[in-house]
């Protein structure tokens, strides 16, 4: 005997009601099952922290490059350009 399949579009409402009537045993098996798919769905997304810091470090790269170009400074004269530098009344 072959497996019939139908789809039933049941309210949100109606189907809490009729999942908190289930017995604890069933409760659970639909809690394994729900699980399951879920884990299966879910896609994890790429840590945005790691890709927007990347982002960040290579527009920093690009615009020292183009200051350099602009400048005709040295890494090093750009360097000390753009330090802090120390009040000589601060002690």
């Amino acid at each position: 005997m072959e497996a019939a399949t139908i789809q039933l579009t049941v309210p949100y409402d109606l189907l809490v009601g009729a999942v908190s009537s289930l017995d604890v045993e069933h409760k659970i098996q639909l809690h394994q099952l729900l699980s399951k798919q879920i884990a299966r769905e879910q896609v994890l997304p790429r840590p945005k922290p790691i890709e927007e810091g990347r982002a960040a470090v290579d527009a920093f790269a690009k615009a020292v490059e183009r200051a350099l170009q602009e400048s005709g400074m040295t890494e090093d004269e750009l360097a000390e350009a753009l330090a802090p530098h120390k009040s000589s009344h601060l002690k």
